[in-house]
């Protein structure tokens, strides 16, 4: 029976994993292959935009509180998506622009999102450059814009000198209903809540506030992520197998480095990879 796949090779062009196209399209995905595809990019988040790597007693720790292993995965999966959006935004100009339109509830002009440039308020640049807006927990803006004199974007019914900072909220779940559904009905966000809704559970939502009297805020104040950057989207469910393998234990960090020969940046890595035999680590 014939059928597209998903395949890995090894050194000699030998097939070590495959599996059928829809299946890794759809899940769940094998992991060795998903390693291979976007293992290297989620190290470099995890360690370069989020910081959240250590090195102790010789092997590499997650530096995050873990609770359930689905609310564990989904927060951190938040905080890969915050550094997926703000990379995407400087990497296209058009992609800034589209967000930043968001973010201040108006359409923003060419000349605009040239100016500004995207900032997670929970990532490490921000931290270096912007110290004063670095929150990694902030409970109302994941991304923020900030120009060349470090003035932030402001929102649509602001004065040159005075209102709302423009932002958005990012949310990734699988049951949006128990996360956000009572916090987006009691108005808890300034700015519009985008959300990952990794089970395709947005409509579902926006019924849900169209029945309660809120069916004006879909689209304006809460949003699909696929809606706005479908690859944003897709890049951000992609690394949920990953990022579960990860807390459960099912994959290390040090798997994500030797598969992907991860080129390291921070100074702490670089030295903590010169004490690791990768060579004997088994994905």
């Amino acid at each position: 029976m014939s059928g597209l796949l998903i395949a890995v090779t090894n050194g000699n062009g030998e097939i070590i994993q495959s599996q059928p196209y829809q299946e890794f399209v759809n899940g769940p995905r094998n992991l060795e292959i998903l390693n291979v595809y976007l293992g290297s990019k989620l190290l470099s988040i995890l360690v370069d935009d989020l910081n959240i790597i250590s090195f102790n007693d010789n092997k590499f720790v997650l530096k995050t509180i873990l609770e359930n292993s689905n609310i564990t995965t989904m927060k951190l999966l938040g905080k890969v998506a915050e550094a997926v959006v703000v990379r995407r935004c400087r990497e296209n100009l058009e992609n800034n622009l589209t967000w930043l339109s968001i973010a201040r509830k108006k359409s923003a002009r060419v000349k605009t999102a040239t100016k500004y440039i995207a900032y997670g308020t929970g990532l490490v640049d921000t931290q270096k450059k912007y110290p004063q807006k670095y929150n990694y927990s902030d409970p109302q803006r994941d991304i923020i814009w900030i120009d060349n004199q470090g003035k932030l974007a402001l929102m649509k019914g602001s004065t040159t000198t005075s209102g709302l900072v423009a932002g958005i909220q990012i949310k990734v779940s699988r049951n949006g209903g128990a996360y956000i559904l009572d916090d987006l009905i009691q108005n808890r966000y300034e700015v519009p809540l985008v959300y990952f809704d990794i089970c395709n559970d947005f409509d579902n939502i926006a019924n849900k506030l169209y029945k309660k009297g809120k069916g004006q805020i879909v689209g304006y104040d809460f949003v699909q992520a696929k809606a706005i950057d479908y690859d944003a989207y897709s890049e951000v469910a992609y690394y949920e197998d990953l990022v579960r393998a990860i807390v459960t234990g099912k994959l290390t960090i040090e798997d994500l480095a030797y598969r992907n020969e991860y080129p390291v940046k921070s100074a702490i890595m670089s030295a903590a990879f010169s004490t690791v035999n990768l060579t004997n680590l088994i994905v």
